[in-house]
Order: structure tokens, then sequence, then C-alpha cells
């Protein structure tokens, strides 16, 4: 639960007119309670809809005059698409077994408890949503496992294998949990009414969903009423609740995706016309606000650079499709956004995890595994013709094909894929490194001399400045360690966070920003390039950041990065400005997948037949450590709630005045080689 101090930071980085709104939000919030109180019954169908009540069900079931992506009856579905592994996974939730996080096939019952966390066990009170704290563990535990399943995702593949089979098993299930969620979730009631980006994402789960079932039996007359006053609360609900000012991050644009596509599908709402307009207007212009010119989110990080691109993505086609068009600048901004996935992107089809990772979704439209990546470059290679981008994802990818059509689908090219054979620099200040002609001889290095986050919170933002990324054919040498934790376990919330997890140097034992909750900092270090040179045959980069300023003897980190291309090597130069005696502390993480030895001053890194030679500075005592619990160190988390060991170097001194460090990483042996 938030401390009198948290409350008075959060309200510090708010400006006047947020108060105000927050105040306005509050006032409404509590005039409203003794209304619903009184008015829990269902009201008239003219109360939420502007449309004869007799015409609902022929009009909804039908259809007519709204068009959604690829989803018509005349779609014809391809022979790639795995109807075996789609129908694996509807049967296990026709079972309620569900996976998500850390939960692998777990039971949830005969009846699906949606105010109950089937994590931590505890039954979420169903009081006026206002009322409760979902960052309270006490009450709720560990919120996100709730809100995971409440987001409806799983509805979707149900619905799928409705279209494959034609079994309607599979579409009563989806009506049973839709119908069983508004019994046990009455509006602004539960831990389900504490958010719009919640209510957000149930809307696009339900509209997909229904789509794909409506013309099957069980969508009665009855629930089509029941749906659609559900559905008309939710918007309304998010219409007034919109993370504005302060909090106007990736939530916003979650909230007017929703909003945008409940809005065009059904145009029956009372209010559709408005709230659509209102919500389109905010995409266009939280597109390019959110985003820098070169195209990277400004929460920097990876995940949310995905995750916001795909609500963007889905809004921008639906409009499109259905006469509302977006700008010219949308749809460029959207396409740069693509140019950093392409050149983040290893050969694998792997993103390096920068900053904060839920394992966030928009929709999901495929089976794992598959590449987050690849599926991108392939809807924007459809999208916008980029042959370059056809040639990092030339396999058939079945979210484009739901989201574009088969037509638009498949074909690899012949173009060598630029993003893979030269080095790049983004203003956003990211740098990307390589060299190789082929997946076996590919290197990727990426240096992060980044914004913290997305200003004022830098809510997803990591401790990481100067931190470097290294991949070998494909082979994970260097890595961001992840997220692992967002409202709960606060001490590895605020390791994964902290400066110790990222391959960089700490000073003192202090992370270089400063924490002043788990989606906000008080002090945040400002990383400032220097230098970028490249070439075929090199590249360099410098930067330094100022998060160790603060200190009583003000210390200066610069880190300089030579990529000597020819011998495949790097030479890392550590500079430590500082009068007094500091602890020094320098860490290098590894892929779990990596194997460690020593041999004197030298690490050799041996990963699935590739070699690398690490020799770290001799000023420095260099240990290895593997999954340590406290303090924690040498940890990987690669989804929410789910860690593992993984190796970590880390070379310490103590001394004063300036040091320099020069660390050697030398790719000895390739696969095959």
């Amino acid at each position: 639960m938030p401390s009198l101090r948290w409350y008075m930071k959060r309200l510090s980085l708010m400006p006047p007119a947020e108060v105000l709104y927050r105040a306005r939000i509050s006032a409404r919030q509590w005039l409203g309670w003794p209304r619903l109180r009184f008015d829990g019954h269902q009201p008239p169908i003219q109360k939420f809809l502007r449309v004869n009540g007799q015409d609902v069900h022929r009009r909804v079931t039908g259809r007519r005059g709204v068009r959604f992506f690829a989803l018509t009856p005349r779609v014809s579905i391809p022979q790639a698409i795995s109807r075996d592994g789609a129908l694996a996974v509807a049967d296990d939730l026709l079972a309620h077994r569900f996976t998500f996080f850390d939960l692998e096939r777990e039971p949830f019952g005969d009846v699906i408890r949606w105010n109950y966390n089937y994590k931590d066990h505890k039954v979420c009170p169903l009081l006026y949503a206002p009322r409760i704290d979902y960052r309270d563990e006490r009450l709720v535990g560990d919120v996100k496992y709730v809100w995971e399943l409440n987001r409806h995702q799983h509805l979707v593949p149900l619905a799928k294998a409705y279209v494959l089979t034609g079994d309607e098993r599979y579409a009563r299930e989806v009506v049973h949990q839709i119908l069983s969620w508004m019994q046990q979730c009455p509006y602004m009631m539960g831990i389900n009414w504490t958010t719009p980006e919640q209510a957000a994402l149930r809307i696009i789960s339900w509209i997909w969903a229904f789509e794909w079932i409506r013309s099957a039996a069980c969508v009665t007359e009855a629930f089509v009423e029941q749906f659609l006053h559900s559905l008309y609360q939710h918007v309304e609900f998010i219409t007034q609740h919109y993370s504005r000012f302060s909090s106007a991050n990736n939530h916003l644009i979650c909230e007017a995706t929703g909003v945008f596509v409940a809005t065009v599908y059904f145009p029956e709402l009372k209010n559709a016309d408005r709230w659509r307009a209102a919500s389109q207007r905010i995409l266009i212009a939280e597109a390019l606000r959110q985003n820098h010119d070169d195209g990277m989110n400004r929460e920097q990080a990876m995940a949310y650079h995905c995750l916001v691109l795909e609500y963007l993505l889905l809004a921008g086609l639906l409009g499109e499709q259905n006469g509302f068009r977006f700008p010219t600048a949308y749809w460029r901004r959207l396409e740069k956004m693509m140019e950093v996935v392409a050149a983040f992107m290893d050969c694998r089809g792997r993103l390096p995890h920068f900053g904060d990772d839920d394992n966030g979704a928009v929709i999901v439209l495929g089976e794992p595994p598959q590449s987050r990546a690849r599926s991108i470059l392939a809807t924007g290679a459809a999208l916008f013709g980029r042959d370059d981008f056809r040639a990092l994802a030339p396999e058939f990818d079945e979210r484009t094909f739901w989201l574009l059509g088969v037509s638009t689908v498949g074909g690899a090219s012949t173009s060598t894929p630029a993003a893979h054979r030269s080095s790049r620099a983004f203003s956003s200040g990211y740098y990307v490194m390589r060299s190789g002609t082929t997946a076996d001889d590919e290197i990727v290095a990426i240096f992060d001399c980044a914004p913290l986050g997305y200003a004022p919170l830098a809510a997803h933002g990591h401790a990481d400045a100067l931190s470097l990324v290294l991949t070998v054919a494909g082979r994970e040498i260097l890595i961001d360690p992840g997220t692992y934790a967002y409202h709960s376990r606060q001490h590895w919330r605020t390791y994964f966070r902290g400066t110790s997890a990222h391959n960089t140097i700490r000073i003192d034992e202090q992370d270089q920003s400063v924490m002043a909750g788990n989606f906000m900092w008080s002090h945040k270090a400002e990383a400032i390039p220097e230098v970028w040179e490249s070439s075929p045959h090199y590249d360099r980069v410098s930067g330094y950041h100022t998060g160790y300023l603060r200190l009583s003897d003000p210390v200066c980190h610069r880190r300089e990065i030579f990529f000597d291309k020819e011998n495949r090597r790097f030479h890392v130069v550590d500079t430590i400005e500082a009068r007094g005696e500091h602890l020094i502390e320098q860490f290098f993480h590894f892929a779990e997948s990596c194997r460690l030895r020593r041999e004197g001053q030298e690490w050799i890194v041996e990963n699935d037949g590739v070699e690398v030679r690490f020799h770290l500075d001799e000023q420095l005592d260099v240990t290895l450590t593997i999954g340590r619990e406290t303090p924690p160190l040498g940890w990987r988390s690669q989804r929410l709630g789910h860690k593992q060991p993984s190796p970590t170097l880390v070379g310490r001194v103590r001394g004063g005045g300036s040091h320099r460090f020069i660390t050697t990483i030398s790719i000895e042996k390739l696969p095959l080689a």
C-alpha cells in the first residue's frame, strides 16, 4: 500500500490541471455511488442504444456495413494455420486450464471466479471500485494475476476454434464466460472496474470473439442485449476516466483504442459518434507525442514499444476499413516504429528486454511459439510494401493474416535485409552495432544511451544507462535480465529495475536513478551521447550519464565502445571521474544458456557453438554469481512471475580519484567455424 511519502511525490509530478481533473473524477465517483446502489437493474434498451430494440439482434449478428479486418464470411483460411495447435489451446480453455505468467495449465475449477486471485488464493472484495486499493497485496494479492484473467484474451482462441470447426461448444463457452463475468462483476463493483486500461483490453477481446461467434445459435437476443449494455458501460467508464496528464502513457493509447474499436464496430451505441471522434483524436495525437521522431517509443521499453505499435495498428486498420481515415503522419510514425523493431531484432527474431515487460498483448491471434518482432514486420511488409521487412519475416504469419487477409501474406523476398547488414544510430539514444552477412556470423550489439523513460514518471524505465547487450549468431551472450515483478515482490521489483541488474557500472551500491515507487523515480539520470562513428570496418560510440552527480562527491561515468568488425572484437572503456573514494562495480549479465570458465583474468563464455572471450580490467576483483537470493544477483526473467538463475560477472574495486577500466570482448568461435 503506498505511503504518505509516495502520495506526496506522486502529487509533485502532477500539474495543477491534473489535480483538478482527478478531483472532478473523484467527485463524480462518489456522487455516482448512491445511484449505483439503487439503479442496479438493466435499463431499457433505449438508454444505451440509438436504434429500435426489435432490430438489434438482426443488426448486430448481421453486421452489414461494418468491416472487421479480414474476418468476413468469404475469407479462406489457409492451411498454414495450425488447426491442431489452435484446438489444443481451446480445449484447455474449455476445461478451464489457464496458462499465463508462471501459471502453466492451471485448473481454475468448474466455475471461474472473476474476483479471485488464483495465484495468491485471495478473494477480492466486491466493493465500490473507487474504494479498492489494487496496490494493496494484503487485500488482493498480486493484482496482475486478477487482471490478466479478466482481460478475457483467452476468449479469442475459443472463438477461433469455433471458426475452424463450427463446434458450438466453443461459442457457448465464450457466451457463458461473458455472462458469468457480467453477473459476478456488476458495473463499478470490484477489482475489475478499478482501471480504464483493463476495461479497454476486455472490450477488444469481447468484440473480436463476438465477431467470430456472432452466427452461433447461442448468440441469442437476450445475450446480445446484455452484451451491448455492458459494452456501453465499459466505454462510458473509460471516457470518464481517461489517463490524462502525467499518467498519459501507453494506458491512454490502450483506452482510446478500446473506445475506438467499440464505437466503430457498434455504431448503434448511444454517444458512439462523439466517443469515436474523441478517441481517434487521442490516438492521432498520442501516436506522435509518445514516440520519438525516429520511431522509438518514449517509454524506453521494447515490450511497450511493440504493445503501443499494436494498439495503433489495430485502431488505424479498423478505421481505414470503415471510412475513418488516419493522417499520413500517423502511418509514417507506425512505419518508423517498425523500423526500430527491424534494427533491434536478431536473426532468431528476438528483441532485447530493455525496460519493463509484463508480457502484455493487445490480442492473441496465433499459438506460441512465435516471434512478436517477426509478426510485426510481416504485417509491415504487407501494409507498407517493405521488402526489407519481408526479408526479415518471410514466413507465413497468422496474426498478419487475420489483420490484413490472405492475399497480403507470404512470399519471401529475395532482397537482403538492410537492417541486418548495417549499424544504426537512433536519435532516441540507442546505437545498434552490426556485422555479418548470414545468421551464422551475425553480431549484434546495442548500446543504451537513452532517457530513463517517458516523462514525468518514467514508469517503465530501468536504471540501465550505458548498458550493452550482445548476441552472436543468434545466441544470446550479454542480456538485459528482464522484469519479473510489477506490483508485488517488492525487493525483486527493485532489483530488476536497478543498476546492478544491467551491464553497466554502479557506484557505492546506489542506483543511477532513485526509485520513488514501483512506477516512479524521484531522481532521473540523464544519458548524454557524445560520439557516433560507423563504417564497414568499425563502429565507435560514447556517452555519459549524470546519475551520480547527485552524490556528495559527484561521480561521472563515461563509456566508449569501439567495435572492430574485421576482427570481431569490442573494446569497452569505462571512465569514472571523481575526487573522493568510492566503491565501483562493473556488471556483465549472461544468458542462462551460457557456460563460463576462468582463465586468469579472462573468462571464456560458451553458448551453443559460440565462444566469446572477456578480458576484464586487471584493477578489478572479479567474481561469478549465479542465482543469489540475498541480495539478489544473477537472475533472468523472460516472463512475469518467473525467474531463473543466470551467470553474472561483477568486477569490484574501491579507490579514490578517477579510474579507467578497459574490457575486451572477442568473438573467438562461431557455429561450424
